[in-house]
């Protein structure tokens, strides 16, 4: 009898009806973007007592998530992030169209290969060598939802919350880039597995 007294007095953390809040939410929630169903299990409870789920299939994931992901992984891969690269580029790219129509003095044409020799050669060593962990946890954040985050829609204002939380709380950055190198793990086992060689 004690049990079922304590079962349903028992007074929660906020963290525990910040999930039990969500999962009825998602429980009613009815998607226009797809009939198939979303189940979340949660990973990781912060400081704040914020929760964090994980799908428990990943094949349930929206395109476009999927897609972000996708995305990400790949500016990862390079070691920079799209609008890094993006800008350097554009930079790079204005100097060259600036050229022709100058005098070029030898300082000049001395600058502009220095400046841009400097960019592609940052971007090459990143490519080869660096894997930034901003851009790990920019990728992790397509993969984990938060307590009250929708997980059929996007929200780009959102997932730059959850980037910031994850900044800003050491534990919760450390178990994130954990995860994200599990990933990888499981994605480079699937990748050799699948190879013909």
């Amino acid at each position: 009898m004690f049990k079922i007294f304590n079962r349903f007095f028992k007074k929660r953390n906020r963290a525990e009806q910040n999930e039990r809040t969500y999962r009825k939410w998602l429980a009613a929630h009815i998607p226009k973007a797809t009939t198939t169903r979303i189940e979340l299990d949660r990973v990781f409870t912060d400081r704040s007592e914020n929760n964090w789920y994980v799908f428990r299939n990943i094949g349930t994931m929206t395109r476009e998530r999927a897609i972000k992901i996708e995305e990400v992984l790949t500016w990862l891969d390079y070691g920079i992030s799209k609008e890094e690269f993006s800008k350097g580029m554009n930079e790079i790219k204005a100097q060259i169209e600036n050229i022709p129509w100058q005098k070029p003095t030898s300082d000049a044409l001395r600058k502009f290969h220095d400046s841009a020799l400097q960019k592609l050669s940052d971007f090459l060593y990143r490519v080869e060598n660096v894997k930034v962990e901003d851009l790990m946890l920019q990728a992790i954040m397509y993969f984990v939802l938060i307590d009250n985050e929708d997980p059929y829609v996007l929200n780009s204002q959102l997932q730059a919350e959850k980037f910031q939380i994850a900044q800003a709380d050491p534990e919760l950055r450390a178990f994130f880039l954990r995860l994200m190198e599990d990933i990888f793990v499981g994605w480079n086992n699937t990748k050799n597995s699948n190879s013909p060689a």
